[in-house]
């Protein structure tokens, strides 16, 4: 598992990253253990970086089939202008007849 990003000190919560110390002010009505929320933040940290690297897979897939996207493109469009060539070669009157 990787390093904890936060972790907890007789200060408060110490943000690995930031190099910073959070401090909770507790009030009557929150019944969570200081614990409790340092494993929530370094959880959320994970989720964040596993989104992270997931996005970032994500564009590059779509970067690969957008690159697939534009090679299949060009190759239709030189095949149509080889297409088109053909067409040309043909005799007017034939050709007309031929696209009724």
């Amino acid at each position: 598992m990787s390093d904890k990003r936060f972790v907890v000190n007789k200060e408060g919560i110490f943000d690995n990253k930031t190099k910073k110390v959070y401090l909770f002010v507790a009030y009557d009505w929150i019944e969570c253990e200081i614990y409790e929320v340092v494993e929530l933040l370094n959880k959320l940290a994970e989720e964040k970086e596993r989104l992270k690297k997931e996005v970032e897979n994500l564009q590059s897939n779509m970067m690969e089939s957008l690159g697939n996207h534009r090679k299949y493109e060009k190759s239709l469009e030189e095949e149509n202008k080889e297409l088109k060539q053909q067409l040309d070669k043909i005799p007017k009157n034939i050709k007309e007849i031929w696209l009724k």
